[in-house]
């Protein structure tokens, strides 16, 4: 048996018709071309089109298809802190530093404005 190549009597025969269906998408795709319209954009119109017409299941399946290319997804990110140091082993800039950005962060207004008491430590 070939392996790869062409295999005689695979694909569409000559002068078979699609259905009707098919031949309606093609001319839309056909005339959104000549119009500079992306292959996406006639993805998502006709995916509007078909929600809009109640066949839910079909623009759930361009939903898909079309999905990749309008929400790209997001790429793993492995994150490594390689600083040890104790509390005891920071300066006191860094100790300060550290109070504002939790103060802003929590809304604690005393420790902003440079009051460090027991509670604003929490």
């Amino acid at each position: 048996m070939p392996s790869g190549g062409p295999r005689p009597g695979a694909g569409r025969k000559k002068g078979q018709k699609l259905n009707p269906e098919r031949q309606r998408m093609l001319k839309r795709v056909r005339v959104k071309a000549n119009a500079d319209i992306t292959p996406l954009e006639v993805l998502l119109e006709t995916m509007r089109k078909r929600w809009h017409d109640g066949k839910e299941e079909e623009a759930c399946r361009l939903a898909v298809d079309a999905a990749p290319y309008v929400h790209p997804k997001l790429a793993t990110v492995k994150a490594e802190i390689t600083d040890n140091r104790t509390v005891s082993d920071l300066t006191d800039a860094e100790l300060e530093h550290i109070i504002r950005s939790a103060s802003r962060s929590t809304g604690d207004a005393g420790a902003a404005e440079g009051e460090v008491g027991p509670d604003s430590l929490h």
